[in-house]
């Protein structure tokens, strides 16, 4: 399949975490049946059809920088960061490092395991 290599998770330089502690993470194999997920995805879809509000979720969810902002405009709201400038900044430096080491991590192990996704199956006719 053609697809993405996320070397990213092999070569960014992390914020937070050290590189031993992005070694020691790991999830489990995620040991995919895929016929069955590939089931899942079509009626998943046969759903988001027919439901409006499905369709409006997904596309707000799908455009990462509508929801980093409000994710930023909701905390910023709480009452403990209407305080000082310096703990506001504080936070949001490490919300952001925190963040970024998780797409490192996220991308690291999507390297590891390789795997294609149900609906690029579905796409080529391979499945469903």
């Amino acid at each position: 399949y053609d697809h993405v290599v996320p070397h990213i998770g092999f070569t960014a330089k992390t914020r937070i975490l050290t590189r031993e502690d992005l070694r020691e993470r790991s999830a489990i194999d995620p040991d995919y049946d895929y016929e069955q997920e590939s089931e899942k995805v079509v009626e998943r879809l046969k759903e988001l059809a027919t439901n409006d509000t499905q369709k409006i979720l997904v596309e707000f969810f799908d455009d990462k920088a509508i929801v980093d902002t409000g994710i930023y405009a909701a905390i910023g709201q709480l009452p403990a960061f209407l305080g000082s400038y310096d703990n506001r900044i504080l936070f949001y430096s490490g919300y952001t490092s925190a963040n970024y080491d998780a797409v490192i991590t996220v991308w690291r192990e999507k390297r590891i395991w390789d795997l294609v996704r149900p609906t690029t199956l579905i796409k080529d006719g391979i499945i469903g």
